[in-house]
């Protein structure tokens, strides 16, 4: 058998993942090592595409493996530009750790580079994910906040030690702990460290290494007259993985045990270890999970993750979702109606219970009565290149490439493709389009007050601001579209600023403006709209904002991809992204009026 990292952290989630594995056959895919530390998580997807109740987009996809497979090939690139011009001597590249561990089991992983410095022997681990990942780790001492990683003077990220670590003054080993968790994305990637830093230990008893960890520099901006190398960030993640060493054969003697227990019979299920809707899930999530119902589960409550108190007082009994399910409290009808303490959750409880389209008439018609015609409805579909494309982007940056306008004079209700134009534009993808695209936004949408209405508003106002720092002689005519935003998520949900401006109470301005049991717990576009319309996105070849950015990024690298047939595949699922926006306003507007 051979294992390697991914397959250790799988093996240990809990005791029934290695029956279930060996009854499915489940093996490693080579090229899963290059790909799994990209970062791109699901909370920085457009739109809140991740579902409440759905499972998170697949990031193993096939589209996702090409593109990301290019990013990853590139930044090894850079990698190997940074080590020559640090004087260092490249001793070997792609270098395969192979170690057999007992009869039954071999140890597999790979190093990028082996380098020689004046003074010790680097070993280069490429992993292409964000270095705000480790960046952003902080721990407590002496009453203040202090961030893990510091650049020494070579440029290296080194780990902040503390030199009275060992009292009281500070949580430096607590948060270490949590820093280097299997369960967390730096936790991931550390513990990817210490798996290949046992094999090198192995393979090398009599040597010392210096582990580097070549991460994307977040804060770079691209500069096409520097040579690509300041996207590098080196972390030497020595001390933290010699530290681990020991887990890692603890966890291996325990991937052993669980082979040989071979018992698939069910476990309690642990949110840490399941990671379920997220890009590290357990890939058993379906079977362990049979019972859970894919609609209004107790999932679907808004803010389960909280917990359920069983009464008003603070010191009442607090219950972990994840304990309610292991007790056999599963649909949203199981939580005791005494345990809802949320106003939101005891709407969502009389919403399912009695089949109810709930609708608070009087605050949307406040939200709405400040729409100013004719509307104008905006939808951008972006790209977050792990290496930016063009000049002044940044690493991971969405980078605008289309956008849809519908035009709307008349009121919503009243709406048909016949009274209402529409404007669209894809970037070409063999050159810079970013002036083109702001000039011919700016055709489409002219100044004045008229109401510019999206689906959460933050994601097009940071592109348009983004857009206005690339851009300063377009930065009048962006900023006034940025002054004219209407978030339609805000007239679905809540707008707590507004309605408490506008003269509703406390308690009102708090809860939810609209929900219904088909919602399942999610506002996302694809989950409103068939509440009111035929869901039109399931006809459509790209049908989410994922498949939309990767579909574009890889028609830059596929030569055989039909471009025409991809554009046009691309028009139509933005086009229908802002048709849905007049679909769900009208419908809106249709029920307030009876």
């Amino acid at each position: 058998m051979i294992v390697k990292t991914r397959d250790l952290l799988n093996h240990i989630r809990c005791r029934r993942f290695a029956a279930l594995a060996r009854r499915s056959q489940l093996i490693s895919i080579d090229d899963d090592e290059k790909l799994w530390s990209f970062g791109l998580r699901p909370n920085e997807l457009h739109h809140f595409e991740q579902n409440t109740e759905g499972a998170s987009p697949d990031f193993q996809q096939p589209l996702y493996r090409q593109v990301m497979s290019h990013y990853h090939d590139e930044f090894r690139g850079l990698v190997r530009d940074t080590i020559i011009q640090s004087g260092c001597r490249l001793v070997n590249e792609k270098k395969e750790l192979r170690i057999q561990f007992n009869d039954d089991m071999t140890l597999s992983g790979w190093v990028d580079f082996m380098a020689d410095s004046s003074d010790s022997r680097n070993i280069y681990f490429v992993r292409p994910a964000s270095s705000r990942i480790l960046l952003q780790e902080k721990y407590s001492y002496a009453k203040q906040r202090v961030a893990f990683f510091y650049p020494d003077e070579k440029g290296f990220y080194q780990i902040r030690i503390p030199a009275d670590y060992s009292l009281a003054t500070t949580d430096f080993w607590r948060k270490l702990m949590q820093l280097c968790s299997p369960w967390e994305v730096s936790g991931r990637l550390i513990y990817d460290i210490a798996f290949h830093n046992y094999l090198l230990h192995k393979d090398y008893p009599r040597t010392r290494f210096k582990l580097l960890v070549a991460m994307i520099n977040s804060d770079a901006v691209l500069d096409k007259n520097k040579p690509g190398t300041e996207f590098v960030s080196l972390f030497d993640l020595t001390f933290v993985a010699d530290q681990f060493e020991q887990r890692i054969e603890t966890d291996l003697y325990r991937m052993i045990n669980h082979i040989e227990l071979d018992d698939d019979s069910p476990v309690d299920l642990v949110k840490n270890a399941c990671q379920r809707n997220t890009t590290t899930a357990c890939p058993f999530i379906e079977n362990c999970f049979m019972h859970v119902p894919k609609k209004n589960s107790i999932f679907a409550y808004l803010q389960q993750h909280l917990g359920f108190r069983e009464g008003p007082s603070k010191t009442d009994p607090l219950h972990d979702t994840y304990e309610m399910i292991n007790s056999g409290m599963v649909h949203m009808l199981d939580v005791p109606i005494s345990w809802l303490q949320r106003e939101k959750n005891l709407m969502q409880r009389y919403c399912v219970e009695n089949k109810f389209l709930f609708l608070n008439k009087k605050k949307l018609k406040a939200k709405l009565a400040t729409l100013v015609y004719p509307l104008y409805f905006l939808d951008f579909e972006a790209f977050p290149a792990p290496l930016p494309r063009y000049q002044g982007e940044k690493a991971f940056q969405q980078s605008v490439f289309q956008f849809s306008v519908h035009r709307l004079t008349s009121p919503a209700k009243d709406f048909d493709r016949n009274n209402c134009e529409h404007w669209e534009y894809v970037a070409p993808i063999d050159r810079d389009h970013r002036r083109e695209l702001v000039e011919y936004l700016c055709q489409a949408i002219p100044e004045g007050e008229s109401s510019i209405v999206v689906y959460n508003q933050t994601f097009e106002e940071q592109r348009l601001q983004e857009l206005a720092d690339l851009f300063p002689e377009y930065r009048q005519r962006l900023d006034n579209m940025i002054s004219r935003l209407f978030d339609l998520l805000k007239v679905l949900k809540n707008d707590y600023a507004f309605y408490s401006e506008h003269g509703f109470s406390k308690l009102e301005s708090s809860t939810y403006n609209f929900y219904h049991p088909e919602l399942s717990g999610s506002y996302s576009l694809k989950a409103v709209l068939p509440v009111f319309t035929e869901d039109k996105y399931k006809k459509l070849a790209i049908q989410n904002g994922t498949a939309a950015y990767l579909t574009y990024a890889s028609s830059q690298f596929d030569p055989e991809i039909d471009q025409e047939a991809t554009f046009n595949d691309l028009k139509a699922y933005c086009e229908q992204d802002t048709l849905a926006l007049v679909e769900i306003l009208k419908a809106i507007e249709r029920r307030l009026e009876k």
